[in-house]
């Protein structure tokens, strides 16, 4: 999803910019951020220990921002509180990829 925007508004030129960049896979069916017909399920497992990975470094930015005072502590509750929904399915996506394997 594009994160593009101008007054509000998404700037289209980025958008089509953006289209024309990306390569086309004729019909691969992208599911979940993953293309299910180009990865394993082995490394769909990878790649969500990659993300939650991720997952913790933001978590980890969001609480060194609340010490240096850069946000406010009911911000830093909401954002850890998303992040850690976020955690909760990676892991939940991640069990159903492994019992398959």
């Amino acid at each position: 999803m594009p994160v593009a925007f101008i007054n509000g508004a998404r700037d289209q030129e980025s958008d089509e910019a953006r289209d024309k960049k990306l390569p086309r896979f004729g019909n691969l069916v992208e599911s979940n951020g993953f293309c299910s017909d180009v990865l394993s399920d082995d490394n769909k497992v990878l790649h969500l220990f990659i993300a939650y990975g991720s997952l913790a470094e933001l978590e980890t930015h969001i609480q060194v921002a609340g010490r240096l005072n850069y946000v406010y502590e009911d911000q830093i509750n909401t954002m850890l509180e998303i992040t850690s929904e976020i955690g909760r399915m990676l892991n939940g996506l991640r069990k159903s990829i492994e019992k398959r394997i």
